[in-house]
């Protein structure tokens, strides 16, 4: 049976370990496009409602910007603004928090063990062991 190779790990989707990470771009008004880093522009993205979260972050040099968030959970409505003396000239587009564009790839054939009597073997001796973990016998 031939090995299947495995990809080297992407850092294009991060693991999301202490809470949400949404994605998004500064985006010129007066062009419709990508901006560029302006330091007078902060993007933030806040979660109105009954218990308020604010998260503010800095754009990187092609204009995207990772919101690092905590504590926000379930359906909510997100707002993106910014803040600066730049604000007005840019917006802050949010992207889709799903993965667009999936790989096909080939699942592997699954492989079961033939070997009845491992089976059989390894059977038994999880029954034994549960008998004994039980305060009564049935």
């Amino acid at each position: 049976m031939q090995k299947q190779q495995l990809h080297p790990l992407s850092d294009k989707y991060l693991a999301e370990y202490e809470g949400h990470i949404i994605l998004g771009k500064l985006i010129d008004e007066s062009t419709g496009k990508n901006a560029s880093y302006d330091e007078m522009a902060v993007p933030f993205v806040s979660f109105p409602g009954e218990n308020i979260r604010l998260f503010a972050e800095k754009t990187s040099e092609d204009g995207s910007v990772q919101f690092f968030t905590k504590k926000v959970s379930g359906s909510k409505e997100a707002v993106s603004s910014l803040s600066g003396e730049n604000a007005d000239k840019y917006r802050v587009d949010i992207e889709s928090p799903f993965i667009l564009d999936h790989e096909k790839k080939q699942l592997p054939l699954l492989e079961l063990d033939n070997n009845r009597e491992k089976l059989l073997q390894r059977s038994m001796a999880v029954q034994v062991l549960y008998s004994y973990m039980n305060d009564s016998l049935n």
